[in-house]
């Protein structure tokens, strides 16, 4: 699943570091790289993001048994929140 995903950054914690296959991506370890993360840009990035863009991905075993991805776009994700609304008001209480 990573080498098919194209992942640029993997963010994870020490103890998870060794299961993970040998990947090219960049690793930061969230409970030992503070110093590093620390150094980056307290403002908030510019977000381009539109409804098209890629929100998660969800991998299924399929049938041949070799793990399959199925892409959820943003706009995916907000009409299945429209339509859990419905069905589960939310009252603030």
């Amino acid at each position: 699943m990573l080498e098919d995903t194209n992942l640029k950054v993997v963010l994870t914690k020490t103890q998870w570091i060794e299961i993970l296959p040998v990947i090219t991506a960049s690793v930061i370890l969230l409970d030992a790289d503070w110093q590093k993360i620390e150094q980056q840009s307290q403002e908030n990035p510019v977000c381009d993001v539109t409804p098209e863009n890629l929100a998660y991905l969800i991998y299924t075993s399929g049938s041949t048994g070799k793990p399959k991805g199925v892409q959820m776009p943003h706009a995916s994700v907000g009409y299945y929140l429209q339509a859990i609304a419905k069905i589960l008001p939310v009252n603030g209480t």
